[in-house]
Order: structure tokens, then sequence, then C-alpha cells
């Protein structure tokens, strides 16, 4: 029998699967002491832990459990992981970033193996989730495609999450520290190649013009939410919030080859066929602050297709308030659109997602879009989020707080007998959490 937390947290039913599995493979996680955390975690309930690092930055944050460090060439992979899991009897593998390609390799060694795969990813709902899946997340989630899989699902979760205190200064000082360790030990990782560039002068400086951007930006904002919001503008406008630059749901998930590719697509469709009363807002990602800046190429397309006061580019504003006064939300297949639904604003998903679903979001041609996006069948949504949360959403943060692990010493987490009571006492682990 499954107990929930005395502290009113729950374990979705993808991490209770982990926890059932007895000896398990790390791959590389988030930057900072989340793999490390969950490491401990899966020690106190009885598990064996290894796990492989690819460069310094996963050395530098993580001395849960002995670990190995691949440090050969791409061909070299599939051999060392292979011996890895024969090594240690591997049940599981645990990674994060599902498309990236050592990744990608690992998948495929693990289905050949029969080792079960589980993917960490950032939160399908936000804030204070990540998402846990086994198999894959996003265009690979094993979540129900059918509207009629969900019609019995209560519409609410079992527990609403604490509050992880996630921010981005810390998220900055993480990242910064990640390209330094990764940085001062690329002798001992030669062939390693990151999905960007992480110079940690470079990083650094990018993090420092991402705050200069967002004072920068601040009055264009504070201008621009004056006019969204105001009386005459409500439900007058369509948004459009952007993914990060080198998201691979974007490469893997949508027949699109870059943002910059379905920023010029979308204004091109917009153009031709939305009402001239309507304008279109593009929201800055807030994590790709430090490395993309749309705002030539907006307002290049903005003259070439004669848009002058009709195309609107935000980076800080609040993005649930303007959600609730849009008109219509367009995306590739950001989780943002999950917000949208939520707020009740119709949404056009233009990639592949896990939330795509027939009666959940709009299907027909985005010309279409523009003239009548229709409503949102709030039922069937309340019924998915809660499927949602319940199986594949954990309350912690990667950067910050981490509410679910802290609290599974209350759980009995797995089936009867499957596993010990859960001791998490570990001197300085808290301290090394909160040092950055």
């Amino acid at each position: 029998m499954v107990h929930r937390s005395l502290v009113g947290m729950s374990l979705p039913l993808s991490f209770r699967s982990l926890l059932q599995q007895k000896n398990i493979l790390l791959l590389q996680g988030p930057i900072g002491f989340f793999f490390d955390s969950l490491a401990r975690t899966l020690l106190a309930s009885g598990k064996n832990v290894h796990k492989i690092h690819f460069n310094g930055g996963d050395w530098m944050f993580y001395d849960a459990t002995p670990a190995s460090s691949f440090r050969g060439t791409d061909d070299e992979w599939p051999g060392f992981l292979t011996d890895a899991i024969q090594q240690h009897n591997i049940d599981a593998i645990v990674l994060f970033g599902q498309m990236r390609k050592l990744k990608v390799k690992a998948r495929e060694i693990a289905k050949q193996l029969g080792v079960a795969v589980y993917v960490f990813e950032e939160g399908y709902i936000r804030p204070n989730y990540v998402t846990l899946e086994k198999d894959g997340v996003n265009g690979l989630s094993s979540l129900p495609s059918k509207r009629s899989e969900y019609a019995f699902w209560r519409k609410t979760p079992m527990f609403d999450p604490a509050k992880t205190g996630q921010n981005f200064s810390r998220t900055a000082w993480l990242a910064m520290a990640y390209a330094l360790a990764m940085y001062i030990s690329k002798p001992f990782f030669p062939h390693y190649e990151h999905h960007r560039c992480m110079h940690p002068i470079k990083e650094g400086l990018r993090w420092v013009r991402a705050a200069f951007r967002k004072y920068r930006y601040q009055p264009i904002d504070l201008k621009v939410r004056q006019h969204l919001l105001s009386k005459e503008q409500r439900k007058n406008w369509f948004i459009v919030p952007l993914q990060v630059h080198n998201d691979s749901q974007i490469m893997a998930h949508s027949q699109y080859e870059s943002v910059e590719d379905f920023i010029r697509k979308v204004v091109k469709s917009f153009a031709a066929n939305a009402d001239t009363k309507y304008s279109l807002v593009f929201k800055h990602h807030p994590l790709d602050k430090p490395y993309t800046d749309y705002s030539k190429l907006l307002a290049n397309l903005e003259n070439a297709y004669h848009l002058r006061g009709r195309i609107f580019y935000v980076h800080d504003l609040h993005l649930p308030t303007l959600i609730k006064r849009a008109r219509g939300m367009v995306t590739i297949n950001s989780t943002a659109g999950l917000q949208s639904l939520f707020h009740r604003c119709p949404v056009k998903v233009m990639g592949e997602s896990c939330y795509g679903i027939p009666g959940l979001t709009y299907q027909g041609a985005l010309e279409d879009f523009w003239s009548d996006p229709g409503e949102v069948n709030y039922e069937f949504y309340q019924r998915f989020r809660s499927f949602m949360i319940d199986q594949t959403q954990l309350n912690v943060s990667f950067y910050a707080g981490m509410p679910a692990l802290d609290d599974i010493p209350y759980h009995d987490a797995v089936e009867d007998g499957l596993s010990p009571a859960l001791n998490l006492e570990s001197p300085g682990l808290e301290q090394r959490r909160i040092a950055l």
C-alpha cells in the first residue's frame, strides 16, 4: 500500500516506479546538485546507485557515490556504457536531456538490453515541478493521446506543491560554476562536446549581458504592458512564447530549423490572415536571455509585412497576466501552452507535444486560428492536468529547493516490503545545496 506524506506531499507514479528498481545508473543531469540529492535519496531507500560523468561540471556537483568518467570518443561510448550496465547489473538508467547524442545512444542501448530508462526534464507544469517519465518526455511522452482515456480521472491533483524558491541569480551562479569546472577539466575529458559553448568567461559575460538586457528592456516592457492590458486591447492580440534557442524539442519534434525560422513563418501567416485589429506579442524565454535577442529580426519582419504597431516583443512581463488577456497562443511545443489552457486561452501547437490532443488544443490550420481560435474545453483540461501531475510531476527544482526529496523520509514510497524507511540525514548536504 502507498502511504501519502504527513506534510501533504505526493510522489508521482513515475518516481514510485523508479523506486521499484534496484540497481540504478545515473548519466548526466542538469547543472547543480539535483542528481547528487537524487542519488542520496535512492541510496537511503536501499538502492544501489552508480554514476557516469561526462565532464568536470558533472564531477564538481556530485559526490554521493563513487562514479566513472567517460573520456572516450562517441564511437567508444556504446561499449563503455554496455560494460557499465553489465558490470553493475543495472536495472534502470536515469538521464536528463534525452535528445543529446550520448543520451540518444544510451536510450538505444538500454532498449536493446532490456534496461528501463527514466528521463528528467523541466516541468510540464511550472513553477515548483520537474518532469520525470519512463521512456521519454515531450514528443516521446507515454501520456495517453486520446481524450477518452482521461474521462474518469479526477479533476484536481492529490496535493498542491510546496514552493521551491527557484530564482534567476542562483541559476546563473550554478551555470557559471558548471562552466568553469567543465573548462578547467577539459584535458581530462578531451572528446566531450557540450550542446552549447560553456567557456567560463564567455558564459559569465553572457549572464552579465542577461542582467543588462533585463534592465534595458524593463521600460519597454512596462510601456507595452500598459498598452496590452488596456480595456480596448483585451482579447485583441495573440501571444507567442519563444523557447530557448537550443531546445531539442524544436529540432527533434517540429518542422522548424530554429526559433528564427518559427518566428518568420508565424509572422508571415499572421500578416496574411489576421484581422488588422489584432496584434502579435512575442515573449522571450527567461533562460535564453543570455544567448539571444530577436529585436532586430522582429523589427525587420514588422517592416517587411507592413505590421507597424502590431508586433510587440517583451521579456519579463508576467506570462499568466498576459495569457489571461490574450485571444490565443501559438507555440511550437512549449509547456507555456499548458499555462495558457489553465487560463482558458486557446492554443495552437505547431510541433509535437504531449498535450497537442484533439479536444484540448486547436487542431485546424494556423491560417484559420487567427480568425476563430475556439474555446478551451476546461473540464478536459482539468482532468488532463491532474493526470499529468499525479503521473509525471515531481515537486522539486533542479536549481533550488527539493521539497519532494526532502519529504521522502515520511513516505513508505513503494509497495509493502519493497523499500525500507528512508533516512536522508547526510552531514553537510544542505550546506552543499545552498552554497551557491
